[in-house]
This record gives C-alpha cells, structure tokens and sequence, in this order.
C-alpha cells in the first residue's frame, strides 16, 4: 500500500505531474504499474485530491438568480442553495464532507 501511494504522489500530485486529473492520472498508470483493482484504486485517490476539488471549475450555474433575486415578494431563507461535498480526509473531530446553505436574498 505505501508503495502504491509513493507511485500516486509521483503520478498525480508532484508539481511535475500537475495533477492531470482521473484520465491521465490513469493513462499513466496503465502505462507503467499494474496491480487487482488499480482504476478502481487510482479513482477514488483521484476523486478525494483535495487540490483538484479547489480547483476543478463548478458544474452548474445558479441559472435564474438574478429573476429571483427582483421578485419583490421574497424575503429572506425563502429559497436557499444547498450543496454538499466530500468525502474529504478525516477533519480532528471525524468529519469528512461539506455542506454549504447560502440564503439566495442575501
């Protein structure tokens, strides 16, 4: 196993390597090491890198923000935005995901 991760910190998280994300993070693997379950292994690492997560460009939109934001009718806690993330390593008090509610009014 701690071979396994020296040969991912040297395909993934090196400067050199750039965190390339799960597809040629993989290309490379294939390339030079196998091992029982290594797209399986390599994936899940590749999922819970932190500096890929910060900075892996959002998905999604917020789309009709602004629309909702000029309804006068709304108050504050009418509609909020909820998103979670993780599973991240283990924080000191044992928790391992995020979750972010964010008021659309304020």
């Amino acid at each position: 196993e701690s071979m396994r991760e020296e040969i991912f910190q040297l395909l993934h998280c090196v400067p050199t390597a750039g965190h390339l994300g799960l597809h040629r993070t993989l290309q490379w693997f294939q390339r030079l090491f196998w091992f029982e379950g290594f797209r399986t292994w390599v994936t899940q690492k590749v999922l819970r890198c932190l500096v890929c997560q910060e900075s892996k460009s959002p998905r999604h939109t917020l789309g009709h923000t602004e629309a909702i934001l000029q309804d006068p009718t709304l108050a504050p806690f009418d509609i909020i935005a909820i998103d979670a993330f993780g599973p991240l390593p283990l924080s000191a008090q044992d928790h391992k995901y995020i979750l972010v509610v964010q008021c659309l009014f304020s």
